[in-house]
């Protein structure tokens, strides 16, 4: 491990503002650029900053730059906006504010100058040129880029780091990256101007707008080309400054699908296929062999996917595998290899199968078959194999003849009794766990658990309050004896009604008297009785009831059924008093 310098993030932040060039002649466009020492995740950048009248603006390029300086990393972050103005005159973009490290950040105004055109000849600020190498392309099909920046015409070079190409469904191939200083001949003069060639990949078609970005680097010394970007050369330290490209639009095309043919795995290019290699041509039946197939040719080679194999009768297959290496080396060499494990399991076969594979054109718009061709082989009978008896029809090819008997249309043949007799069925091929009703069991033994533990909770209840479970039975005990009272009233039985009344009055008193409800006397039932002016007419109630029945089992008269049978809704109404205020 490394240490690393810290990154300074407590410096006081200082935003810087310019544009370049501070003066442009009608026509030119001049670039907006603002530089603050914070990261770009703690910068909350508007959507839209103000403008001076008159001015067309185009949002550009945003990055990060971080220099060490003094034993700490000093970020850099820098946004840049291109204005185009209508007419002459100084224009100014007024002071506003921002967020940044989570404290406002006041960003200074800034003015240019419009000359009239045919004035004094201004040096426009230094612009990526974006250049493609071919005018359409295909989805999928490496796109060469070519970033070019130019140097200044007194011989001075400034070379380009960090440089990025971004654009929306595009794939950039960081590996692919080869940069250089050419000198051209521009607008008459000779200048240095740096390279780099970039490969992206495009992923949808129609129009894709791509822009190039870096970070412009130069040493402002006449005649010396910089590539290191070393703070220690002559001539003082380097300058950094962020710079773009206009943006370039790349017409990408879709596939044909309707002439695909088989075997397309996303070759796309000019590509050939050398003739396949095996480890052996002589087998035993069971025994593995290994075919390597080579491709070779110009275009995505890099994510060329092996063909795959579809299964054989007679041949056990297994996924094929591609040489794992980076996509640079591929590029370089301009070849990758495929490998394929084949098992032959029948000893009549003859040749390897043949495996569909082709490629996608680009020049001729058309796919071209490299289907992988059949290899001779000679397989002999394992050790552990039974010969094949003459006149006899071995296991592969009756199961071979038997799927296509299936799938051949006609009237049925004569197996096909023995075909279509079924077997063991199913309804699902679905495994049980990803049945529907598997979650539902899932949950019994979580209902048990909640079930014993409920139980066990009202358990221990009962056991610190014994008089609850006293009011809880005397409650049902009341409902019982009222309903089966009501019943009594109803068929005009008095002496079934005396019972029940007399029974429901006893439970609702029980709590109360520490004893059996069955023992209580008409003096028990009394004193337990609440003091309430709710219950005053029970006292009379009750004392009717008692008396009814001393009369009945004692007396020799016994007492008037009606008069009983009057007192059944007043005894329902203070049955329900009295088990409420249980």
């Amino acid at each position: 491990m490394v240490a690393q310098p810290p990154v300074d993030t407590t410096s006081p932040l200082a935003p810087s503002v310019e544009f370049e060039p501070p003066v442009i002649t009608n026509g030119q466009s001049t670039v907006y650029r603002v530089v603050l020492n914070a990261l770009r995740q703690a910068v909350e950048w508007p959507e839209s900053i103000p403008l001076p009248d008159g001015c067309t603006v185009r949002e550009g390029a945003s990055g990060e730059l971080l220099q060490t300086v003094g034993g700490a990393v000093i970020p850099h972050t820098s946004f840049l906006y291109h204005l185009t103005p209508s007419s002459t005159g100084t224009f100014t973009l007024p002071a506003y504010s921002i967020r940044a490290r989570g404290e406002t950040v006041q960003i200074p105004a800034a003015t240019f100058t419009v000359v009239p055109t045919g004035s004094t000849p201004v040096e426009p600020a230094p612009r990526i040129q974006l250049t493609a190498k071919a005018g359409e392309f295909f989805v999928g099909q490496p796109v060469e880029l070519q970033v070019a920046f130019p140097g200044r015409p007194d011989g001075t070079v400034e070379t380009l780091s960090q440089v990025n190409v971004v654009g929306d469904a595009l794939i950039v191939d960081r590996d692919f990256r080869t940069q250089r200083v050419e000198t051209r001949v521009q607008d008459g003069v000779s200048r240095p101007v740096f390279l780099y060639d970039a490969l992206v990949t495009p992923m949808r078609a129609g129009p894709l707008t791509v822009t190039a970005q870096g970070y412009a680097f130069g040493n402002r010394v006449q005649g010396l080309i910089v590539i290191t970007g070393q703070a220690t050369l002559p001539g003082g330290a380097p300058a950094y400054k962020l710079v773009d490209s206009e943006p370039l639009t790349l017409n990408i095309l879709p596939l044909p699908r309707p002439s695909e043919l088989p075997g397309f795995t996303g070759a796309i290019g000019s590509f050939s296929v050398d003739p396949p290699t095996l480890s052996t041509n002589r087998v035993l039946a069971g025994d593995l062999i290994t075919l390597i197939v080579t491709v070779r040719g110009q275009g995505n080679l890099e994510r060329v996917l092996p063909p795959k194999l579809e299964p054989q009768p007679q041949w056990q297959v297994f996924p094929p595998r591609k040489e794992n290496l980076l996509p640079a080396i591929l590029r370089q060499r301009g070849f990758v290899q495929f490998e394929y494990k084949l098992i032959p399991l029948d000893p009549t076969v003859t040749a390897t199968p043949p495996i569909p594979f082709c490629a996608f054109d680009p020049s001729t718009r058309q796919y071209v078959d490299l289907t992988i061709e059949p290899l001779p082989i000679t397989v002999e009978p394992s050790a552990f194999s039974t010969p094949p008896v003459p006149g006899e029809v071995s296991v592969i090819e009756a199961r071979s003849f038997l799927r296509e008997l299936l799938q051949k249309p006609g009237p049925p043949t004569a197996l096909a009794g023995t075909l279509e007799s079924p077997g063991r069925t199913a309804r699902t091929l679905r495994p049980l766990h990803q049945q529907p009703w598997f979650a539902a069991i899932q949950l019994i033994p979580a209902l048990l658990l909640g079930g014993l533990w409920s139980w066990d909770r009202r358990r221990r209840f009962f056991e610190l309050h014994p008089e609850a479970l006293l009011r809880l039975r005397a409650r049902r005990a009341i409902r019982h004896h009222a309903r089966h009272a009501r019943k009594a009233a109803r068929q005009a039985d008095a002496r079934d009604f005396l019972h029940h009344a007399i029974q429901g009055f006893r439970e609702a008193c029980a709590p109360s008297a520490p004893a059996d409800p069955r023992a209580l006397v008409c003096d028990d039932v009394l004193r337990a009785l609440p003091a309430d002016p709710a219950v005053a007419q029970t006292r009379d109630v009750v004392k009717n009831l008692f008396t009814a029945a001393n009369e009945w089992r004692f007396g020799d008269v016994p007492p008037d059924p009606e008069a009983l049978l009057d007192l059944s809704q007043q005894v329902d109404q203070q049955l329900e008093v009295l088990r409420d205020k249980l």
